[in-house]
Order: C-alpha cells, then sequence, then structure tokens
C-alpha cells in the first residue's frame, strides 16, 4: 500500500511562490485518510483506462492521479469511479 502525504503550506512564509500557491483540493469530497496503490492515469478518460487495461494495470481501488487540463474534472471524477 502507498500513503500520499503532503506537508502543509505555511502562507506565513515569505516566499512569494507559496503566497500564490492554490492548494489543491476537490469541492464536496470529505476529509479522509486514504491507503491503497497508486495509479498515474494520464488525463483519466476512457482511452486512458482503456489503454491501462490492455497493459495489465487493475485501477480497481487504487488512488489515481490524473493530469489537469484536458477533460473537465468532473468527467475525470465520473470515468474514474466508472473503473473503480
Amino acid at each position: 500500500n502507498s500513503r500520499l502525504q503532503q506537508k502543509p503550506v505555511s502562507l506565513e512564509e515569505s516566499s512569494s511562490t507559496q503566497k500564490s500557491m492554490i492548494l489543491p483540493f476537490h469541492a464536496y469530497a470529505p476529509s479522509r485518510t486514504v491507503v491503497g496503490e497508486v495509479v498515474y492515469v494520464n488525463y483519466g478518460g476512457e482511452e486512458d483506462y482503456r489503454m491501462l487495461a490492455e497493459i495489465g494495470v487493475n485501477v480497481t481501488g487504487a488512488i489515481v492521479i490524473a493530469r489537469y487540463g484536458d477533460l473537465y474534472r468532473g468527467t475525470v471524477v465520473k470515468t474514474t469511479a466508472k473503473h473503480g
């Protein structure tokens, strides 16, 4: 099992990069601790999941990491849920 944790960013620090940083989140998602295999799914579209299945990657129960930009984020969530 993998754990993905990120050190909290202090907005008090002097770095201008950190002051302008938008912290990642998904609105309306509950706070939870999750444990599982981590799988990179490119943009998280149907074609990406099809390619992963063809090479034998099982995403059921996995924590997936998807690139942002090609698909609407709601579509990525829906497609990911469909694939387990």
